[in-house]
């Protein structure tokens, strides 16, 4: 299934999750979905950023560089995020 602009998740926007250690490469996505749609778009600037942005609101979407830093990798942070109650959906 492809999300489309306006797509709602049971009665809200879907969420979406933008993770990068890069400010531009972050706000450059951020503009794209923005302009896409009517997303919930959030950004972390970490793998430890984003395992907290995962638990406090449940993304549907997460975009993530695997080679984000300092502290928590990108592949380490989802490996944590999946194991998070519902990441095994993101």
């Amino acid at each position: 299934m492809i999300a489309e602009p306006g797509d709602t998740v049971g009665d809200r926007v879907a969420d979406i999750l933008v993770v990068d250690h890069h400010a531009q490469n972050r706000r450059l996505l951020v503009q794209q979905l923005r302009r896409l749609g009517e997303f919930e778009v959030r950004e972390a600037a970490t793998g430890d950023d984003a395992i907290a942005a995962a638990r406090a609101a449940r993304p549907d979407v997460i975009f993530i560089h695997v080679g984000v830093r300092p502290g928590t990798s990108g592949w380490a942070a989802t490996r944590r995020i999946r194991q998070v109650d519902g990441g095994d959906a993101v």
